[in-house]
């Protein structure tokens, strides 16, 4: 005896749950009270999976009688389905269990699971399929909208099914507070030197970097020493140029200066840091900061440039 139960019964189940084990379980009684009589029958032992896969086979059918109601008279009366209707470009068909099931090609690959040749079809606007979509998620342990489509259309085929993850997936309470928005502050204006087109390095900030450590010679077992590396930026292009620098002498850095002069010509303005910002520096870092700090390093540095018309300028405090 075929089970009948009225649909709008059923539609109000679907809308009462949000969850689709508590939905399928209590379907699956609701079958067992119709199948057997209820005085001799008593519910004692658990619902079985055959009862749940029944239970979901009979909502998912109620379904797609209630939003494919034309494609299922067209199917069933063997006529063609209209132009306008989503399903046309599918190849919808009814199997043996009554259930609306995209078409395709595969029926003659008999390794594949009848799942993944024709999937069921799910409408956008049911909740079930909301439900179904988000089981799933919660199955795959919180996976993102592409996998958890891919994982989904491995048995269903839900209509605007990429924008339906999208929203579970955003809707997710977990994934929101894993994947939280961090702040972004804004940043400020450039400076004018980097907003001035001009000729490359004409405007050039100079930092050092290191200490690295070298080969005094080319000797098998020589011994290797302490260098640092001068790194030249141009303001406006980005362009980076890099001199080594033997030690932290006022003499080793105006000879690299004299290289990068030579390599790149000569620069209008010339930017640097004036060496307090190394005050919190490690031990290593010392000899810099000194270097930098020294007035008589900034004095001789400061008319070396200034022989060649070079604006040398150090950032404030």
């Amino acid at each position: 005896m075929p089970i009948v139960l009225n649909t709008r019964f059923e539609h109000n189940i679907i809308d009462k749950y949000s969850c689709l084990k508590k939905l399928l379980r209590i379907t699956a009684y609701c079958i067992r009270w119709k199948k057997y009589n209820r005085k001799s029958y008593h519910f004692t032992a658990e619902v079985e999976t055959d009862e749940l896969n029944d239970a979901k086979l009979l909502l998912i059918k109620l379904v797609q009688k209630q939003y494919f109601c034309e494609e299922i008279k067209c199917l069933i009366t063997k006529q063609n389905i209209n132009n306008k209707s989503k399903l046309k470009l599918l190849c919808p068909f009814i199997d043996k269990d009554g259930v609306l099931r995209v078409g395709g090609r595969l029926n003659n690959m008999p390794y594949i699971q009848a799942d993944k040749r024709n999937p069921i079809l799910l409408p956008s606007q049911s909740k079930l399929t909301i439900l179904i979509i988000t089981d799933e998620h919660y199955r795959q342990l919180h996976i993102g909208p592409q996998a958890l489509l891919a994982s989904i259309r491995e048995q269903y085929w839900p209509l605007n099914g990429r924008n339906l993850t999208r929203a579970v997936v955003n809707k997710c309470i977990i994934c929101f507070k894993t994947k939280p928005f961090t702040f972004q502050p804004v940043m400020g204006d450039l400076p004018k030197e980097r907003m001035q087109p001009g000729r490359t390095f004409a405007t050039t900030g100079m930092d050092f970097a290191g200490p690295v450590k070298i080969k005094v010679s080319n000797r098998r077992n020589a011994q290797s020493g302490k260098a640092y590396i001068c790194v030249f930026v141009c303001f406006a292009t980005k362009a980076v140029h890099v001199e080594l620098v033997s030690d932290l002498s006022t003499d080793a850095f105006i000879a690299a200066l004299r290289r990068f002069w030579s390599r790149r010509g000569y620069c209008t303005t010339l930017w640097s840091d004036n060496g307090k910002n190394f005050v919190g520096a490690n031990r290593k870092l010392k000899e810099l900061r000194d270097l930098f700090s020294s007035k008589e390093h900034q004095a001789k540095v400061q008319r070396c440039v200034s022989e060649v018309g070079i604006n040398w300028k150090f950032i404030p405090v």
